[in-house]
């Protein structure tokens, strides 16, 4: 199985501009980060495309809340 793997670590939005990948997983910052640079790294898995945002304050929510 690890033969199969290639580890890419801390690309920039425009090196992974024409790569697909199995999974990607994004840190994006609220405040530099373009929507054009969201739609790229928001397409770029094949199968999943994760993205986790800093933000100064957290909301409660309720996931199981049905709107």
């Amino acid at each position: 199985m690890a033969t199969h793997v290639e580890l890419g670590y801390a690309a920039t939005i425009n090196r992974v501009q024409d790569m697909i990948v199995d999974t990607s997983h994004t840190f994006v910052d609220p405040q530099s980060t373009s929507r054009e640079q969201l739609y790229v790294v928001a397409t770029r898995g094949r199968e999943s495309n994760r993205m986790c945002a800093v933000v100064e304050e957290t909301l409660e929510v309720d996931a199981l809340a049905r709107v």
